[in-house]
């Protein structure tokens, strides 16, 4: 009885895990995406300021700005869906041996 309890448990501990690890995987694709838009960004800052270019440089600047606050929010995002999915994993293996 509690051998198929564990079972059952097992079974759900894996795949939350999986689908916790592959949504850290899509949210650190779309960081990699954030911070190369804002490294596009801050290269037309910067070429527009040697060109002496300065209109619409406060726009971009703000734009590259809240890219980067975004980064940072994603990337802590990513690490706690990592760190739970882990765990989750451990966790099933725990259960796996106990099951033995």
């Amino acid at each position: 009885m509690i051998k198929t309890a564990l079972k059952h448990y097992e079974k759900l501990l894996v795949i939350s895990s999986i689908i916790l690890i592959f949504a850290s995987l899509a949210v650190g694709c779309y960081v990699a995406w954030n911070r190369l838009s804002s490294f596009r960004n801050t290269t037309k800052i910067a070429r527009q300021r040697e060109k002496n270019q300065h209109e619409n440089l406060e726009g971009l600047r703000k734009l590259v700005n809240l890219q980067d606050e975004r980064t940072w929010l994603l990337l802590r995002l990513q690490a706690i869906l990592f760190g739970l999915g882990s765990f989750l994993l451990l966790i099933a293996a725990i259960v796996k041996y106990l099951q033995q």
